[in-house]
C-alpha cells in the first residue's frame, strides 16, 4: 500500500481476487480514485472487471481437435502443430469506470 500511494496509480491490473477488499479496506476509493481489473475472470463475475477467457470454449474446442485427430489416425507428436485461438470477452462491471465515448 506504500508503493501503492506513493506512485498514484490510475489502475491496477491483479489475479488476485482479494486486491479489491486490500484496497477497499485501505480507504482507496474503486473505481473513482483507482480502477481494478481481474486478468482471468469466470464468466459469472459480477464485481471486478476484466478478461474473461472463455475456458469452457477453449476446452471443447480442445476435444474436439483432440478426437478429429483419433479419428484420422494421428499418432505421436505433429510435425505442424495446431494452435486454438478463442477470443477472450471484457467484463466491464464495478470495478472500473465506463467508458464516455
Amino acid at each position: 500500500l506504500d508503493w501503492f500511494k506513493k506512485h498514484r496509480l490510475d489502475a491496477v491490473i491483479t489475479g488476485d481476487h482479494r486486491t479489491l477488499e486490500w484496497l477497499q479496506e485501505a480507504g482507496v476509493h474503486v473505481p473513482e480514485r483507482v480502477g481494478v481489473a481481474h486478468y482471468a475472470l469466470q464468466p459469472h463475475e459480477r464485481v471486478l472487471a476484466g478478461m474473461c477467457h472463455n475456458c469452457l470454449n477453449s476446452g471443447g474446442a480442445a476435444v474436439d481437435l483432440l478426437v478429429s485427430m483419433m479419428q484420422r489416425g494421428e499418432r505421436g507428436v505433429p510435425d505442424v502443430p495446431l494452435r486454438i485461438m478463442i477470443d477472450s470477452r471484457w467484463l466491464t462491471n464495478q470495478t472500473v469506470l465506463k467508458s464516455k465515448a
